[in-house]
């Protein structure tokens, strides 16, 4: 058995007399110890222990015989009852410590990272090592332990904790080995897959407008711009140039701002940078991350150059007539006919109230009265201005 493992012990009884009870008797040198055990099904009896801790001799005993002497032999081998890493990773991402229970995908994390494997054994322990596990195409140098030793916890003996700083890129096979307090070692190593991921370079979009637009002399163009990175972006910048010449670069505030991605809004002013028919401004946008400087950062990437291309008013308006298609011309005459279709109502109306009027006076057989008379100009000047709008349309 292994030390502070649970096991049974069954017993199984014959013969022409069966006893109701039966217990176990442990031999101890201080004398023997004796312990009922639980009765199943006809002849059968069973014990079961909770934690396995002391080697030494026992037999079964009942009222009409007993067994012969049986060893029964517990082993302080160190096994793996649980693992869970402990990941810390560097300053500069400003992420918080996280544990989790050790998964059969290993250990994952970013380069740098410091881990801590915590092991619970069966046992007490004194150490645990962790070593890469080398086939022939690897170095010897590599085939040395990555960590040894560990510590042991300070409030269980059975705990040991080992750690170590991920300072390579790629993925590794390393497994685990204990060290029982006597020195037993456990049966065989735990696997241990490591992948060590390297700070990625961020990625940056210029989301609008379109790689190639025109832009009328005056006009104002929005150029949008967001990136993602693994960590976190630390700036954005926008490198301009008008006609070829050398690119100038000006840092964007960010209009959105969380762990890993960012957004920002740029306005070239065409009024006020001057910019006339014919010239042409290139432009392309520039995302840093935060990896730090002394370890090779920061990444740094750029998007492909966009360019605006400015033109009059008169070249727009004719270039818009050109992209005018059959679909644009049937939404325009809807549009119309639907004024000319209010127009006329109206006119309708007013042509009835005229008549109404005129009616109501012949009827009464009076002259028209300045009330009268100013109702009707009304209405023959609102029925004017509703013909000269329904001419213009």
């Amino acid at each position: 058995l292994y030390h502070g493992k649970p096991a049974t012990i069954q017993a199984d009884l014959s013969g022409p007399e069966l006893p109701d009870e039966a217990s176990v008797v442990f031999v101890r040198d201080d004398g023997e110890q004796r312990v009922p055990m639980l009765r199943r099904e006809s002849g059968r009896y069973v014990l079961p222990l909770e934690r396995a801790e002391q080697s030494g001799p026992f037999y079964i005993d009942t009222p009409v015989g007993r067994s012969v002497r049986y060893d029964l032999n517990v082993r302080a081998t160190p096994l793996f009852e649980q693992v869970t890493v402990r990941y810390e990773p560097p300053a500069y991402t400003g992420r918080k410590a996280s544990q989790s229970v050790l998964g059969p995908r290993g250990i994952r994390a970013l380069e740098g990272t410091r881990v801590t494997v915590t092991v619970r054994s069966n046992v007490a322990v004194a150490g645990v090592r962790v070593d890469a596990v080398v086939n022939h195409a690897e170095s010897a140098a590599r085939a040395k332990p990555q960590a040894a030793g560990g510590r042991q916890d300070e409030d269980d003996p059975r705990v040991v904790h080992a750690s170590f700083d991920l300072d390579f890129v790629g993925e590794r096979e390393w497994s685990l080995s204990l060290a029982a307090v006597d020195g037993t070692l456990s049966e065989a190593p735990l696997p241990l897959r490591i992948v060590s991921v390297p700070d990625a370079a961020p990625r940056v979009r210029i989301d609008e407008p379109g790689m190639e637009v025109v832009a009328v002399e005056g006009w104002p163009v929005h150029v949008h711009v967001s990136a993602d990175d693994d960590v976190d972006i630390a700036r954005l910048d926008l490198r301009r140039a008008v006609n070829g010449f050398p690119p100038s670069a000006v840092e964007l505030p960010f209009t959105f701002k969380q762990a890993g991605r960012a957004t920002a809004v740029y306005t070239f002013d065409l009024e006020a940078l001057g910019a006339r028919r014919g010239d042409v401004i290139t432009y392309y946008a520039t995302a840093t991350d935060n990896y730090p400087t002394e370890l090779g950062g920061p990444h740094v990437t750029d998007t492909d150059t966009f360019a605006i291309q400015v033109i009059t008013l008169e070249e727009y308006q004719t270039l818009q007539r050109a992209e005018y298609g059959p679909s644009q011309m049937q939404d325009e005459v809807d549009q119309y006919q639907r004024l000319l279709d209010d127009l006329t109502r109206r006119r309708d109306e007013l042509l009835k109230e005229i008549d109404d009027l005129k009616k109501r006076i012949e009827q009464q057989g009076a002259q028209m009265t300045d009330a009268d008379r100013a109702k009707l100009d009304a209405l023959l000047d609102e029925l004017k201005r509703h013909e000269d709008a329904k001419q213009r349309l």
